[in-house]
Parts: C-alpha cells; sequence; structure tokens
C-alpha cells in the first residue's frame, strides 16, 4: 500500500458481541488527526453474514489486501477496543503476554467481549510469529485503548461497594462506554459544565461529565449491570443471583461441579435477562416493531418492556443529575438513540424533568474508531 512519507497507519478493531468492525487511519506528526483509509465490517445480519465473526481477522486482510494492497506489513499500530474488568485496564497500554494473563483472568466477568478479544489477540500473536518466522517485515505494536479509562476519575466514595474486604481489588464500580464519552467530552466539554450523556445501544449507560471529568456511569464492576439492557439483568438484588444459582442447582442436581451452576447463572444475567426475558426480541428494532402489530397482547408486552426499560434509564439519569447538581446539556448516543426517531419520540418526554433547553439536546453519532485513533496518538504510541 501507497502510503506519505512521515505517515503513520493505524489498524482499529471494534469487537461487539455479534459483530467485527476494522477501520484503518493514517496518521502524520503535523496534523496529528487521523484520516479514515478504509473500513470493514462484518455481523450476523448484513455485513458478510457468511463469514464466522471467529475468522473476521483473517478475512479482513484477505479482502483488503485484493482491494487495497495492504497487508499487516503496512501497518504501525494494531489498537483493540478493551472491555474488561479490573484496575490493570484503567490504563491504556501495550497488549503483551502479561496483558493476555491478565484477560484470561477476568473473562468470566464479561464473557461475550472478552473471549473474543482473547481470540483476536491470539490469532495477532500468531500472524506476528508467522511473518517473522517467514522474514516477513512485521513492526507492529500492539495495544489496548480500554473502555474504562476515561472513568478512572470517578471518586472513591462513588465506586466503592460496602463488601466485606477480600484481596480482589477488581470489588468495585469501574465504568464502560468510556471511549464513546471521550468523544462526547471532545465535542461538548468545552462548551457545558455539566453533561448528562445517555448511550444506548445492545448495552446501555447514562455518564455525568463534569468540566470535562467522568464524575458517576451506571456500569458497575461488570458490563452485566447498571441499566437493563437487551440481553443483560442490569442492577438486581445480589440474592436474586443465589436464588439463580439455587433453581439450577435444583435442575441439575445430580451434577455436583459448582463452575458449572456459575456459568449457567452468569449465562442467565448477561444473554437471557433484559429486554430478552421481557419481550423474547434480542434487537430494538424488533420490539418496536412489535407495538405496531395488530395483537394487542404483544403490544402491551412490548410496550410494558420498554416503560421497564425507560424507567431505569431515568432512574440512573436522576443520579447523575445528582452527581452534577444540575445539568447543562444532554447528549445522546449510541445506535438505538442516533437511528430510532420512535424511541426517541417515546423517550424523550420522560426527560422533561430535567428542563433542559431543547438547544442544548444533542443525539452524537459517535465515532469509537476514530476516537481510539485518537487515543493511540494521545497516548503517544506512534
Amino acid at each position: 500500500m501507497k502510503k506519505n512519507k512521515g505517515d503513520k497507519i493505524i489498524m482499529v478493531s471494534n469487537i461487539g458481541s455479534a459483530s467485527r468492525k476494522y477501520f484503518v487511519y493514517s496518521v502524520n506528526k503535523k496534523e496529528k488527526e487521523p484520516k479514515e483509509l478504509f473500513s470493514l465490517q462484518f455481523d450476523e445480519k448484513e455485513y458478510y453474514p457468511n463469514v464466522k465473526l471467529e475468522n473476521a481477522l483473517y478475512e479482513f486482510f484477505e479482502i483488503t489486501k485484493d482491494r487495497f494492497d495492504f497487508w499487516v506489513s503496512d501497518i504501525d499500530i494494531i489498537a483493540e477496543r478493551v472491555v474488561a474488568t479490573g484496575e490493570y485496564f484503567l490504563e491504556n497500554k501495550i497488549i503483551d503476554e502479561k496483558y493476555l494473563d491478565e484477560l484470561e483472568d477476568v473473562q468470566k466477568y464479561d464473557p461475550l467481549h472478552t473471549a473474543s478479544l482473547i481470540d483476536e489477540i491470539q490469532k495477532i500473536f500468531l500472524i506476528k510469529e508467522v511473518c517473522e518466522k517467514n522474514k516477513v517485515k512485521c513492526k507492529f505494536k500492539l495495544v489496548g485503548i480500554s473502555d474504562s479509562v476515561f472513568h478512572s476519575t470517578i471518586s472513591p466514595e462513588t465506586y466503592t461497594y460496602g463488601i466485606p474486604k477480600t484481596k480482589n481489588k477488581n470489588h468495585r464500580k469501574f465504568g464502560y462506554h468510556g471511549i464513546s464519552m471521550s468523544e462526547v467530552n471532545n465535542n461538548f466539554g468545552q462548551k457545558f459544565d455539566k453533561i448528562i450523556a445517555i448511550h444506548l445501544g445492545g448495552g446501555g449507560s447514562v455518564t455525568a461529565i463534569k468540566k470535562g471529568e467522568s464524575v458517576y456511569n451506571s456500569f458497575g464492576m461488570t458490563p452485566v449491570s447498571g441499566l437493563i439492557n437487551l440481553t443483560r439483568v442490569g442492577d438486581v438484588d445480589p440474592f436474586l443471583a443465589i436464588d439463580l444459582a439455587e433453581e439450577h442447582k435444583k435442575f441439575f442436581r445430580f451434577l455436583s461441579e459448582d463452575n458449572y451452576l456459575f456459568k449457567n447463572t452468569r449465562r442467565d444475567l448477561y444473554a437471557k435477562s433484559g429486554l430478552f426475558s421481557l419481550t423474547g426480541e434480542r434487537d430494538m428494532r424488533d420490539i418496536l416493531a412489535n407495538l405496531k402489530v395488530k395483537d394487542e397482547n404483544v403490544k402491551e408486552k412490548n410496550m410494558f418492556a420498554l416503560e421497564v426499560y425507560m424507567t431505569k434509564i431515568n432512574e440512573c439519569v436522576g443520579s447523575a443529575y445528582a452527581h452534577l447538581g444540575g445539568c447543562d446539556a444532554l447528549v445522546l448516543t449510541g445506535a438505538i438513540l442516533e437511528k430510532s426517531d420512535i424511541f426517541r419520540k417515546i423517550f424523550l418526554p420522560k426527560l422533561k424533568w430535567l428542563k433542559v433547553k431543547a438547544a442544548n439536546i444533542f443525539v452524537l453519532k459517535t465515532e469509537e474508531e476514530k476516537e481510539i485513533a485518537r487515543l493511540v496518538v494521545d497516548n503517544k504510541f506512534v
């Protein structure tokens, strides 16, 4: 691939629970603002649906080699979006074997994101190893841009849980969607001192940004907490999780393997709860479409689920408001709020109590991949 003298090439990988997004940017010392060269997305519905997600990285390189004469030897930095629980991930870092070990230790907290991330990192390590064995120039560094770093400014009194002390330093709130919130802050942090940002996609969160810093995020220790999400349970009484585990134990009483019970309970909380447990749907588009069907029972069931969803969001907006002591601007991000006029029409009236001027309510299409590339530059990885 041809590039201008002095340009550095950054490849960004954004691994979702049901998608893989790869973006390639160039950046030079003078401008420092990443310039997108090309991108590819893989998912199970629209983009390359015949490609298995676990093979998406290899397919990306095959396709871009043919289309753009692009290969791993052209890359200076591969930046992975990292969604992982733990103090270790409150900084953006070079990904090495120790980093991989840390990810494997916390994989149980976020099986959807972390397992896929670990798999891709191992593939990248293998690509580099094969290149070196075959004496192919392969100079790139692999870095992890964490979704929690932006929330590292949250105070101890906000992130601390009232639980018995253990040796595990990860038993605290961390916050997620930080890359998206970093872009929110870049766009509006200079104009407004008190910002409430709501991000709704497959996962959802509410963040309070005060004078450019995060002071509250509705997520807790893991991405399964906080708001009710499409398949994640959100905040519940801790004893409810114990009850679920006991239900599994009754059903599988002939099994004595505790890990099996915990694994199934985690799956219940992470993949079988949220709006899916209330509607049977895993996609907001399908839930909204069900509001228009003739069957009144289906309509009522889906509308009730949305009311539960919006009530929890409103509660978390109230918490954000309390942390800020007011609200100057409301920023709406994430696929649901960006793309669905129908949902915004139903949801925004619920927030009238905020008394934010209409001119100070913004819908922002965040570009997480570009923000990751910016953070690579800001952290001087390139």
